[in-house]
């Protein structure tokens, strides 16, 4: 039975408006806080706040990904539990094989990291409060609707709409990509355990190869690879979902090798 009272923080983002969607179309009440609006309604916060275009606006970067929330936190006091969307990210270079939620990590001085510094700063001041407070290190998320500027949402739409692509990337690279429709219910599914709290991975469990995805841009639609920076070997361990498994009924259905033709498809009608 899912919550009927949500507040959904960050709701012009991707996900933030895919989940709006989904819980509307539940019959669902949810309210969209403007910036720095903190109404005192009870529920389910799930905050979706934060951006990474640390080379764009770094002041704002740090007030989307930290400052607003503890703002949340000091002025709200009446929510039921709150959700917070962190990233595997965190994981990047780690040693270990497999990634779980009780890994030290370590963070290198490269301005790469910085996103990673501020998911585990937020998460950190989460985890002191004396609240209901689920955490969760989500995977890339990827779906039907490519307008964001993320690495392979980037790649279906310019290999579609340029025919060539900038790989700025070792194409050995690889991580972990969970759809969207996947996503979205497990985010809920665990928003609404009542007695739970802490830190989840939420992913697909799989790594996907760099060189995997591009060899079908290129089968579907025609287009000419540009490679620079090969030098650059971004490789994840891979994402466990155990805990996650353990929590909710978890079962990523979505593939991002077989579907990956099928969105090439939706993104050349949108181009037709």
């Amino acid at each position: 039975m899912i919550n009927k009272n949500f507040i959904v923080y960050g709701s012009n983002g991707y996900i933030g408006s895919n989940i709006v969607a989904y819980l509307k179309d539940k019959n669902c009440k949810v309210l969209i806080p403007k910036k720095n609006e903190f109404p005192q309604k009870k529920g389910i916060i799930i905050y979706c706040v934060g951006s990474d275009d640390w080379h764009g606006d770094p002041l704002k970067n740090f007030n989307s990904n930290f400052i607003h929330l503890y703002k949340l936190i000091k002025n709200h006091r009446n929510f039921e539990s709150l959700v917070f969307l962190s990233s595997t990210r965190v994981y990047l270079d780690l040693s270990e094989k497999i990634a779980n939620e009780k890994q030290n990590l370590t963070l290198k001085s490269s301005s790469r990291y910085t996103f990673n510094l501020q998911k585990l700063m937020c998460e950190n001041f989460l985890l002191k409060q004396n609240k209901n407070i689920k955490i969760i290190r989500l995977s890339n998320v990827y779906g039907k609707n490519t307008f964001q500027k993320t690495f392979l949402p980037t790649l279906i739409r310019e290999s579609v709409k340029f025919k060539k692509i900038n790989v700025g990337l070792n194409v050995n690279s690889c991580k972990d990509y969970i759809y969207i429709d996947d996503a979205i219910k497990s985010i809920l599914d665990l928003a609404n355990k009542k007695k739970v709290k802490g830190i989840f991975n939420l992913a697909y469990g799989k790594n996907f190869k760099v060189k995997d995805i591009i060899k079908i841009l290129k089968k579907e639609t025609g287009c000419k690879i540009n490679y620079f920076n090969f030098k650059n070997l971004e490789k994840y361990p891979k994402i466990s979902i155990y805990k996650l498994k353990k929590t909710i009924e978890f079962s990523a259905k979505v593939n991002l090798i077989k579907i990956l033709p099928k969105l090439i498809e939706i993104e050349k009608n949108v181009h037709r």
